[in-house]
């Protein structure tokens, strides 16, 4: 390969006390991969304080992260990905089941 192309998943954003962006990827866990940044993330809540997330067809609590452990098991969390980029897991499930989410949905993070 000679012509290297780097792909552009576009930039989520914060408003207030809101982060927006879009579901780019969804892995093998099930973990909601977001193009939010994660300083974004830790500029709106520090580990410990629960956000609400939405996607198109749900809604749920989550707890702000830095690992798994931190959320009860088959709790939500919001967390930064090994990327650098917001991720919405579930201690032991699946994130993506939990909020029917699927690649290319907006997604909503709000404080409470």
């Amino acid at each position: 390969m000679t012509d290297w192309v780097k792909l552009s998943f576009g930039q989520g954003s914060r408003r207030g006390h809101i982060l927006e962006g879009e579901i780019i990827y969804i892995d093998s866990f099930g973990n909601v991969i977001t193009n939010i940044a994660g300083e974004l993330l830790r500029e709106l809540a520090e580990p410990g304080v629960v956000l609400v997330v939405e996607v198109a067809r749900k809604s749920a609590s989550a707890r702000c992260a830095e690992t798994y452990g931190e959320a009860e098991p088959h709790g939500l969390l919001v967390t930064v990905g090994s990327h650098g980029q917001v991720e919405i897991a579930a201690n032991r499930a699946s994130a993506a089941q939990r909020l029917r989410a699927r690649p290319g949905e907006a997604i909503l993070i709000q404080r409470t």
